[in-house]
């Protein structure tokens, strides 16, 4: 199996004149199309309606999380100027048709998120089939996952998925590969997620690289392996539009630390008990604005095509080839000699 580190992108012949000329415009959704493809994962300590506005206006977008109850979610998204789409999650147990029902009643969200840990199961295959066009409506596009193998996108797509969540376990503040022992690397995870909506979908069902994502050269890699998007949290953590106070730590000022928390989906923190917890809480530094962060990973994005002639996401993924590398490599491909300033 092989995950970002795992891998480098072969250099090839460009003829792009700047890296102005390439366009991050990617599939979403099977219906909906943003214009950077990068979406903020749907945490408690990421994503508001703040964050959704301010990623919109960056091209990206955010998916609300469902652990404040759907009145929650539309506080937050109802009354929100964005060009993007409205998106929201629902789990897939209990009263999540009528929350989704209700969420787009009242705020014309155009994605439905069934956000569970484990996508291939019975459970989001009831899920998929009540959230149908003709049940929550055709402007509505559902996601489904997360799964990260060929037979579990093949399911998701023939139970009516319009784009697929690809990733168990490899988030920063997952604890699934250590409690479990279960999880698949990305890059593989991703291969085989697009060949099954290529095979199953003709590539109409778009992959979305959830997790693992730790600077702008692991989404262009994400990418290259076949996502249409990368689903990010923990570079967003920490950002002034994120939820959650800003905090100083005990030191002397003017040298207090600030910082906010960032927490798993099913740590503690959230679940409310220590029964089948697999996420932690974290601290992160105070980062700022996030369009400074999504700033670099447009950089990032658009300077990685350029090096394989690619002006367009569908040709990124055509032309990309992947290499794997030897740990040494991977080293070596950090900066190094002298402290950085």
């Amino acid at each position: 199996m092989v995950t970002y580190d795992d891998v480098y992108i072969e250099p090839r012949h460009s003829s792009i004149e700047t890296r102005d000329n390439v366009n991050l415009e990617t599939q979403f959704t099977r219906n909906i199309r943003i214009g950077c493809p990068v979406v903020a994962s749907p945490m408690d300590t990421v994503v508001c309606g703040e964050m959704i506005e301010a990623l919109d206006e960056e091209g990206a977008t955010g998916i609300m999380h469902r652990f404040g109850g759907r009145g929650k979610q539309v506080e937050e998204l109802s009354g929100l100027d964005v060009n993007g789409p409205l998106s929201a999650s629902v789990g897939a147990v209990g009263d999540f048709f009528s929350n989704a029902d209700w969420i787009v009643s009242k705020t014309n969200a155009n994605v439905i998120l069934v956000d569970v840990a484990h996508g291939d199961h019975d459970h989001v295959k009831s899920a998929l089939e009540q959230l149908s066009a003709e049940n929550i409506g055709p402007k509505v596009d559902v996601i489904a996952g997360n799964v990260a193998t060929y037979e579990g996108a093949v399911r998701l797509i023939n139970w009516g998925a319009d784009a697929l969540r690809i990733g168990v376990g490899p988030g920063a503040v997952c604890s699934t590969r250590v409690k479990t022992g279960v999880g698949v690397g990305q890059i593989t995870a991703m291969r085989k997620a697009k060949k099954a909506s290529e095979r199953v979908s003709d590539g109409e069902v778009p992959v979305i690289a959830d997790g693992g994502i730790r600077k702008p050269g692991d989404a262009a890699k994400a990418l290259a392996a076949g996502a249409d998007t990368v689903m990010v949290g923990s570079i967003l953590a920490g950002t002034n539009e994120t939820p959650g106070k800003l905090k100083a730590r005990e030191t002397d000022w003017p040298n207090r630390e600030l910082y906010k928390e960032y927490r798993g989906s099913a740590s503690q923190g959230v679940k409310g008990s220590n029964d089948y917890v697999e996420g932690v809480t974290r601290t992160v530094p105070y980062r700022g604005s996030v369009k400074r962060i999504i700033s670099d990973l447009k950089d990032g994005l658009r300077s990685s095509f350029s090096y394989v002639g690619a002006r367009t996401v569908r040709e990124f993924q055509a032309n990309a080839n992947l290499i794997e590398v030897s740990g040494s490599a991977a080293q070596m491909g950090q900066p190094h000699h002298g402290s950085q300033v």
